[in-house]
């Protein structure tokens, strides 16, 4: 029996739930799961400090304890920014105690890119004979999908470095149908013919993709490079800001024809576009379903595909052509080679929820700390 270790200092709303789902599946291939969990992290931003989170809360709500051999819990004191770097000589005699004291055979590590997990992947250097895995969202959708890669997420993957196969006819048939039934209940609504009209998705700041894989820090950086960029006659271009991002600045542009929607269903939108333009976002894969031409800037796992029209930000602005046989070669690997479907993420019963806090708090029962 394998054992594998589940590498999740930071536990929202969406990711607790699809560990459990996670779980179930390594367990009923026959392995036995631990994780790591910690209270607090700190997060930054290209060095700068954005925010804490403290998460405590959202532990004990979703995630199931009761699926784990061991649940390995660092519970830290709140602290400033500026000590944080304080507390890693912690957090790694913690780490170097988990891993010494176990036999794991794999380790899964959600996203991997963030300041604050690089500690405990330093110290996973130090064991070569561990399997390193890592997890993350995947793409239709991001709310009830994962992908594990090898090497890591979005420009890091294994994929971002692959091309996708060929597809012979029964797997063309295949995507071309999945492709029919993700788009149907959206219409396309024609625009005026001498109007070009861009949709351009927006990202997180604090995204892993925009923290190494963006040639644009923030996205008013990206909205003035577009403003000077596109071009200014004969295109509406719809902004449309990240539903879950909270900006630290308002997002503008001098330009009157940029417009700045977050109204509706990002599918909608992509169906109402004659093209989509963003920073390697999950919305530009959606929308080569929707047989969109898509131009992208950043790394991401489409860099060695030429389904997305990969740019800089150099060359002039120029409308590509939409590529179908790269697009559906594409979609049907992510979709059906890579990406594992997840449910619904559902909460813990109030019961459950206090005692998962209890247990926490007084560090019994289903957690083990080792220091």
């Amino acid at each position: 029996m394998k054992h594998l270790l589940i590498y999740l200092p930071l536990a929202n709303k969406h990711r607790a739930p699809i560990i459990n789902q996670l779980v179930a599946r390594y367990i009923s291939k026959n392995y036995k799961v631990s994780i790591i969990l910690e209270n607090q992290v700190c997060v930054f931003l290209n060095a700068k400090f954005v925010g804490y989170s403290h998460h405590e809360h959202t532990i004990a709500k979703y995630i199931n304890f009761t699926q784990f051999e061991n649940v390995f819990y660092l519970k830290q004191e709140k602290v400033l920014s500026t000590e944080w770097q304080e507390q890693q000589p912690r957090r790694t005699q913690f780490y170097h105690s988990v891993l010494v004291n176990n036999q794991f055979d794999e380790v899964l590590i959600w996203n991997g890119n963030f300041e604050y997990q690089q500690t405990f992947l330093s110290c996973l250097q130090t064991y070569p004979n561990i399997q390193k895995q890592f997890a993350e969202v995947g793409w239709f959708d991001q709310s009830n999908s994962i992908y594990i890669d090898p090497y890591g997420v979005n420009g890091k993957s294994l994929l971002a470095k692959t091309c996708p196969p060929a597809l012979n006819h029964s797997e063309l048939e295949k995507v071309s149908g999945f492709i029919t039934e993700y788009t149907k209940d959206y219409l396309r609504v024609n625009c005026a013919s001498n109007t070009l009209k861009i949709l351009v998705p927006l990202q997180v700041d604090t995204d892993s993709n925009i923290l190494n894989h963006s040639p644009f820090s923030s996205m008013q950086a990206f909205i003035d490079f577009l403003a000077d960029w596109l071009p200014d006659k004969n295109v509406e271009i719809i902004v449309r800001p990240h539903p879950k991002a909270t900006y630290n600045y308002a997002l503008k542009s001098n330009r009157k024809d940029f417009i700045f929607d977050a109204s509706g269903d990002i599918k909608s939108k992509i169906a109402e576009s004659d093209i989509v333009i963003g920073i390697n976002s999950t919305a530009l894969i959606q929308a080569l379903a929707f047989r969109k031409p898509v131009m992208a800037f950043g790394e991401s796992v489409y860099s060695s595909s030429d389904a997305v029209h990969k740019v800089a930000v150099d060359p002039p602005f120029c409308v590509p052509q939409y590529n179908e046989k790269a697009s559906l070669e594409l979609i049907a690997e992510l979709k059906f080679n890579q990406q594992i479907a997840t449910r619904k993420a559902v909460a813990n019963t109030l019961y459950k929820y206090i005692k998962q806090r209890i247990n926490l708090l007084r560090v019994k029962r289903y957690i083990t700390e080792q220091t």
